[in-house]
């Protein structure tokens, strides 16, 4: 075979190339997107992410575990997550939807995403046990659940509840947390401002108060 006629199969090959990725594109632009593979396409990215995964890793997985339709469901659904992994689960979703690599993210950003990581990976106890230590006055709630747990006569959980029953009970303690940690606290540090940490805090407190009536209706 000639120089000539090797270089025309190229070109050719090169045509059909270009023209199996349009078709592609075409077929895939009819395909509806499937919510339950978008679900599992943003618990894949969350699980990849909160394992430490590489953004491009996470994309090169979800590429092949998911049809582009879903994923960019996934990508828009995922814009409702605040913080560490929301965030960043949407440039990966995103990224594997179009094709392309995951945008870059800042050092100070990568930094304060392995902050909430490190802090949503740990055990409870000990995730708690930083957040305490950091804000008294979570520790302080804490011990005042605690205390009426172990009391006779009412006192925080019936303050918390002002009359509306459970319901008010758990409200009253998300509302204490929130103010103490989160994105509505005001803290001046990343980490104590971030969803991670009234996550963390939320969880802890909730568990204290069903201990805490537990031990009441006993």
């Amino acid at each position: 075979m000639s120089a000539d006629d090797r270089d025309a199969d190229a070109d050719a090959d090169a045509d059909a190339d270009r023209d199996a990725d349009r078709y592609a594109d075409a077929d895939d632009a009819l395909i509806p997107p499937d919510p339950a593979r978008a679900n599992a396409a943003t618990e894949l990215a969350r699980e990849l992410l909160l394992a430490g995964t590489p953004d491009d890793d996470v994309v090169w997985r979800l590429q092949r575990t998911t049809d582009q339709p879903s994923l960019r469901r996934a990508a828009a659904l995922a814009g409702k997550y605040a913080g560490f992994p929301g965030t960043r689960m949407r440039l990966v979703l995103a990224a594997a939807a179009e094709g392309r690599p995951a945008e870059p993210v800042s050092e100070e950003q990568r930094a304060a995403d392995e902050a909430e990581r490190r802090l949503l990976t740990a055990p409870p106890a000990a995730a708690w046990e930083l957040l305490a230590v950091e804000v008294p006055e979570l520790a302080a709630l804490a011990a005042g659940i605690e205390r009426e747990g172990a009391g006779p006569r009412p006192g925080l959980i019936t303050r918390l509840r002002s009359g509306g029953g459970r319901r008010a009970s758990l409200r009253g303690v998300l509302a204490a947390a929130r103010h103490l940690v989160g994105p509505e606290s005001g803290q001046g540090d990343p980490l104590l401002a971030s969803p991670a940490a009234a996550f963390v805090a939320s969880r802890h407190l909730v568990a204290l108060l069903e201990q805490a009536e537990a031990r009441r209706q006993k």
